[in-house]
């Protein structure tokens, strides 16, 4: 956008002022790290992870002598946390005749909670969001002069007085709306299912390049998240030695845990906390030795794997640490010396996140990480979200009591499984895989979306569990109702329909045994509708 607004500004002036181009979280942000400098005595502000936590302690406090305890207390705390954060965000309003029993019991334990940011004192995310407001409104922050919104499928109810509160100190809001030329070509077809489907995609990508070497071709994956694994392997196989060997791109991100060099560490770093606690389970034992990457390279993880074996096949199930340690003396000396050190290191004393950051910095050191690992691109690029995903572990420090390791480490797994990471776009790409979420504002010279079934375009609506539906249509929370799903999958489609002057639609027509339907949004172009013939894989 800076780089068009250049090229349209460069006959007219030779300096001119670049805007600040922002999603709108990091625009909140700013707005909160301004006012912390002009509110000396300002309470602390705790993130997302923060609240969560304090929302178990709640929970914890409130049904301790509760005869039926939650039987996952960290999805109810998200979702509590959510709950609170959208009665804010959209202005629920509960009537007497809509309160069940799940509304009233986020009202007593949301009573905890406060109580307990009350002590600190601490700020969540509604609190701030309303005093931002007020400060705006009382002359405390500077409005911007000028707001230009871009991408905005709704506004919530707080944006909506955000903006009109800036409007009344002086901003102008401008809605901006790229113009892009509707499909020329629109093409649907049926396949029997997804595996076919996916495959005629391919092939139809892979033929289309050959045609038009200098275009640009993006195929949408509904359920990338989930077909990502599957789909890596057909490209591979499917292009390899033609003109899209390694010239495609996933544009899926996955959640830090789950990437191999990260889930090695973490099962090493568990170890550390189980062997302080006594004799450590074989499952434990087990899922350090097969994923030693982090700090073993290839032949000592082939020594780590038949020692796992032996494990396996004896009656014992659980192992000292004396024999773990032993055994590993014989494997690899100094990394078994570097494990005595660390669990010296590891007591079992309490230390703020920080302090944990700094263990778990010494311990890495001491393997020397990343030593077994083969730092390509991707894994430089892995190693170095992984560091800044302990740095942003550390800011808790302020938020958070000091905490003992097994809970650190826990609330450290969770922190990782929240933060996601996608290596960085090669230059050469010419196909891109991408979910609905990514085409918005994308443009290509064709595009094949597959899997649009009835069930993807509109989604299933997904309410908060503990707000009442009634509450959350009345206000339109997003997401929450089959119409506000509808207006959602309304935006996306026309999206779609300007993403390329080539759109192919297709979906599945089973699904197991279970038959599929084709999105409503397709109806119009069923006409010409054709069947996909069976491919040569």
């Amino acid at each position: 956008m800076k780089k068009l607004l250049l090229q349209q500004r460069a006959a007219d002036v030779k300096v001119i002022s670049l805007p600040t181009i922002m999603p709108y979280k990091a625009w909140f942000q700013q707005l909160a790290t301004t006012l912390n400098f002009q509110q000396v005595e300002m309470p602390i502000v705790l993130n997302e992870m923060a609240q969560q936590w304090y929302w178990r302690q709640a929970l914890q406090t409130a049904l301790k002598n509760s005869d039926e305890p939650l039987v996952n207390m960290a999805a109810a705390a998200v979702s509590l946390n959510q709950a609170h954060s959208l009665e804010t965000e959209w202005g629920i309003e509960v009537r007497a005749d809509e309160v069940n029993p799940e509304y009233t019991a986020f009202c007593e334990w949301r009573q905890q909670y406060q109580q307990l940011l009350a002590a600190l004192p601490a700020w969540d995310t509604p609190v701030l969001a309303t005093q931002l407001q007020q400060a705006i409104q009382e002359g405390k922050l500077k409005a911007p002069a000028h707001i230009v919104l871009l991408g905005f499928y709704s506004l919530s109810a707080y944006q909506q007085r955000l903006l009109e509160v800036c409007i009344a100190n002086g901003s102008k809001v401008y809605q901006l709306v790229l113009h892009r030329e509707k499909a020329q070509s629109i093409e649907v077809y049926r396949a029997e299912d997804s595996y076919q489907e996916m495959l005629s995609a391919l092939m139809w990508a892979a033929q289309y390049i050959q045609r038009n070497p200098t275009h640009k071709v993006a195929l949408v994956v509904p359920d990338l998240q989930h077909s990502a694994p599957q789909l890596r392997r057909l490209l591979t196989l499917m292009f390899k030695d033609t003109v899209l060997d390694q010239q495609w791109h996933i544009a899926v991100g996955r959640p830090l845990s789950e990437w191999g060099l990260v889930r090695s560490v973490l099962a090493w770093f568990r170890l550390l906390v189980r062997f302080q606690q006594g004799a450590v389970v074989l499952a434990d034992v087990g899922n350090a030795l097969l994923n030693a990457e982090f700090a073993f390279d290839s032949y000592y993880r082939e020594r780590l794997a038949m020692w796992d074996c032996t494990l396996r096949s004896g009656t014992s199930v659980k192992l000292s640490y004396n024999a773990f340690s032993d055994e590993l003396s014989k494997i690899h000396p100094s990394h078994a010396q570097a494990f005595q050190t660390s669990i010296d290191t590891w007591s079992m004393k309490k230390r703020t996140c920080a302090e944990w950051v700094q263990v778990y910095q010494e311990t890495l050191k001491s393997f020397s990480f990343p030593s077994g690992f083969s730092l390509n691109s991707i894994n430089y690029q892995l190693c170095q979200a992984f560091e800044q995903a302990m740095k942003a572990f550390s800011v808790l420090d302020e938020m958070l009591p000091a905490l003992g390791a097994d809970e650190a480490l826990s609330l450290f797994e969770q922190h990782l499984g929240q933060t996601m990471f996608q290596g960085q776009r090669p230059a050469n790409v010419v196909l891109d895989i991408v979910g609905l979420y990514e085409i918005e504002g994308g443009q290509w010279d064709a595009v094949w979306v597959s899997g649009l079934t009835d069930n993807v375009l509109p989604q299933i609506s997904n309410p908060n569990p503990y707000l009442p539906i009634r509450s959350q249509r009345r206000a339109h929370v997003m997401h929450a109702t089959p119409e506000s799903e509808m207006a959602w999958a309304t935006q996306v489609f026309e999206a779609i329909l300007h993403s390329a002057p080539l759109v192919v639609f297709s979906y599945p027509s089973l699904k197991g045994e279970e038959i599929l339907r084709h999105s409503s949004f397709l109806s119009p172009y069923l006409a010409t509708q054709k069947k996909l013939a069976n491919t040569a894989y």
